[in-house]
């Protein structure tokens, strides 16, 4: 894939994740993409990809994602790596805790390879434990 053609990639992705659209962003990996997440784990076959991205949307709704920088790699395997700052609504029961009306901020970096126009692998980086206590799962000392 050439730059351009990532970088559109990207841009339709995030656009695609904002909607909370799970089947069209399972569209965007190959059929046995891996997915690496503090939350789900590692994750195999576009078909659990997609389960993951319901599950997402049923816990976190109402994305706002603002791409503060972004990588691309054309050697060798097309590389993106993606750092966002989201907006987000925890919207269902998650950990044991209801969902609870929260607009949590989540700062995520996304890396993916790419094979023939499609996500082979991604990795999200993110602070899992700000997110807990952000939700009011754990608490920080001093709270």
């Amino acid at each position: 894939m050439t730059r351009d053609e990532l970088q559109t990639f990207t841009q339709r992705f995030v656009q695609t994740w904002e909607r909370g659209d799970e089947r069209a962003l399972a569209g965007c990996y190959a059929e046995d993409a891996t997915l690496d997440s503090p939350m789900f784990q590692t994750v195999k076959g576009r078909e659990r990809i997609e389960q993951s991205y319901r599950d997402l949307f049923r816990v976190f709704e109402r994305w706002r994602i603002t791409v503060n920088d972004i990588i691309i790699d054309t050697t060798d395997t097309p590389r993106v790596a993606l750092l966002t700052t989201s907006q987000l609504t925890h919207a269902g029961a998650v950990f044991g805790h209801p969902g609870s009306g929260r607009r949590i901020t989540l700062r995520t970096v996304l890396l993916f390879r790419f094979d023939r126009g499609l996500i082979t692998s991604e990795s999200r980086l993110y602070d899992f434990t700000g997110l807990l206590v952000q939700l009011g799962v754990l608490k920080a000392k001093g709270s």
